[in-house]
């Protein structure tokens, strides 16, 4: 089948369009996976984290007292906004950390 636009002559070739859809697809799916594992690391270098929603009043500091109480907080803190990649220390109530087990 042949369109015209304009003086430009454009071939449609349905296997083609068939196998461009297909490749798009399966890209997006995998662009889907690779967005949803960064979003929620559960294992990096052999260390394993939960997660922990953000409650009234929390910081990031009361956060690393709470779950690793033995560490230095102040490794801590860079620690889970690193883990969780934010670009300051401002955290919000229901959000979601993660935070080493």
């Amino acid at each position: 089948m042949t369109f015209m636009i304009g003086k430009t002559r454009i071939k449609w070739n349905p296997l083609q369009s068939l196998l461009t859809i297909t490749i798009l697809f399966y890209l997006s799916i995998l662009l889907y996976i690779l967005l949803t594992i960064s979003a929620f690391p559960c294992q990096s270098g052999g260390e394993y984290y939960k997660q922990v929603t953000v409650a009234e009043g929390d910081t990031l500091w009361t956060i690393a007292c709470r779950y690793l109480p033995n560490q230095d907080p102040r490794l801590t803190v860079a620690q889970l906004r690193e883990v969780n990649q934010l670009t300051d220390p401002t955290i919000y109530p229901g959000q979601i950390l993660a935070v080493p087990k």
